[in-house]
């Protein structure tokens, strides 16, 4: 989780925006307002407010733009719906129309540690079953996966300070 807690209705936000900037780096409010089914004018004010609190840079009539805390927040809840979206199909077999709501309701409860175990469980995929998406890296200081399964605790591992971005996710000459 956060070191401070937000609304699973800001991890949406930053989840959809983080998903619609991947190419772009900037995300329309029109297909933010799409993808949440809610109207523009509402997703404005979210992202004044989203803006506010630092996730966000909100360019009006242009689109929005994760600041380094918000993509850290988004690449980590997307990460975690696509393990889980992994562990469902692939573990427990379910269907592939139903993963995704699932995984959604799942994605914000699970803690870090949880996570990282879950990674370990599922040996380290790189894309999730439903629509092939890359799954983001985590941001764990540690050289390999391999190295990660022999540490006990979380918490013994440092975060990364540098962003990083899955090669699949990458934009051509980048």
């Amino acid at each position: 989780m956060h070191g401070k807690e937000i609304s699973e209705n800001i991890e949406e936000y930053l989840e959809t925006i983080y998903k619609k900037s991947l190419m772009n780096n900037m995300a329309k409010t029109t297909e933010i307002s799409k993808d949440l089914g809610i109207a523009p004018s509402s997703v404005t004010q979210m992202l004044k407010k989203l803006e506010e609190e630092g996730y966000v840079t909100y360019y009006q009539y242009k689109g929005v733009e994760l600041t380094d805390k918000g993509y850290k927040i988004a690449k980590e809840i997307v990460r975690k719906h696509r393990l889980i979206e992994t562990f469902l199909y692939n573990t427990l077999n379910l269907d592939l129309e139903d993963i995704h709501d699932q995984a959604c309701a799942m994605e914000h409860s699970l803690s870090d540690e949880a996570e990282r175990k879950l990674c370990q469980l599922l040996e380290y995929p790189n894309q999730c079953p439903d629509d092939h998406n890359i799954i983001p890296v985590c941001d764990l200081d540690i050289p390999s996966c391999y190295e990660c399964s022999k540490v006990h605790k979380i918490d013994e591992i440092p975060k990364r300070l540098e962003k990083l971005t899955a090669v699949g996710n990458m934009q051509i000459n980048q």
